[in-house]
């Protein structure tokens, strides 16, 4: 799983049978994945610092910003190997 995609929070317990549910433990859901969370952060700046800017304006550099953040963090792992 790329690092974009894992959740902010992983859980633990994540792949143990939960005898309180129906669900397998695959079928649950994950919660936000470290780019949405990233997106959301970005969002938030955004929309406060450009208020002028359109949702669809914001929402699209957030996603910018939160994939260059992910590629810049994979270069800086990649580079102290």
């Amino acid at each position: 799983m790329e690092n974009g995609q894992q959740p902010i929070y992983p859980d633990p317990m994540r792949g143990v049978e939960q005898s309180f549910t129906n669900q397998s433990p695959h079928e649950l859901p994950m919660g936000l994945t470290k780019r949405e969370y990233f997106a959301g952060l970005a969002m938030q700046s955004l929309a406060a610092a450009e208020p002028k800017w359109g949702t669809k304006d914001i929402a699209r550099f957030a996603i910018k910003i939160s994939d260059d953040l992910l590629k810049e963090l994979e270069k800086q792992k990649n580079e102290a190997q």
